[in-house]
């Protein structure tokens, strides 16, 4: 699904990823709240960069290392030798 997923230090980096990103919406919700309330398309972006980060993320930490990649379709391919004949 994600570059790199399979690679043993992946959880680790998908970890660290989730933490920054936490810290950097908590440091600019106190930022943007330090100038002027918090208007409803500040509130928008923050929660669609969270959206965007933390479910790959999650679905990297959670992969287990044989599970197949949900969009490898090779095994769905049909070889010659099963092929019908046609009628």
């Amino acid at each position: 699904m994600l570059p790199f997923d399979q690679r043993p230090w992946a959880p680790n980096l998908a970890k660290a990823i989730i933490a920054v990103t936490l810290i950097a919406e908590v440091v600019a919700v106190f930022w943007l709240r330090h100038y002027n309330p918090l208007d409803i398309p500040e509130i928008v972006a923050l929660v669609l960069i969270l959206i965007g980060v933390i479910p790959p993320s999650i679905y990297v930490i959670r992969r287990k290392p044989g599970d197949p990649v949900p969009t490898d379709l090779t095994h769905l391919r049909h070889s010659p030798a099963q092929t019908h004949p046609r009628h």
